[in-house]
């Protein structure tokens, strides 16, 4: 089987959550709260303090080597727009039960 690099595209929050809400079929709502102003109201939001001790996860893109696990195991990947469809699906059909 040959070598094949591919390199997914790169998408921020913003792309992610706007591709969810049109599989939704809903329009986007997006507020950003200040990275500086974190710290401050995570004094008073539980939430919002995981959110900014957590931020290192958002702050740059992370790039992912596959390579091993592909020729270990299978290269035949799941598109990330078709996986967040079907995560989708999957939660309306469980919603209905």
């Amino acid at each position: 089987m040959p070598e094949r690099n591919r390199v997914a595209s790169t998408r921020t929050l913003r792309d992610v959550l706007t591709l969810a809400a049109s599989l939704i079929g809903i329009s986007t709502r997006i507020s950003v709260l200040p990275s500086a102003l974190a710290p401050i109201v995570g004094l008073f939001s539980k939430e919002i303090r995981e959110i900014a001790e957590m931020r290192f996860q958002w702050d740059r893109p992370y790039l992912v080597d596959s390579s091993k696990f592909a020729a270990r195991f299978w290269t035949d990947a799941t598109t990330f727009e078709s996986g967040l469809g079907d995560t989708i699906s999957f939660y309306r059909a469980a919603s209905q039960k």
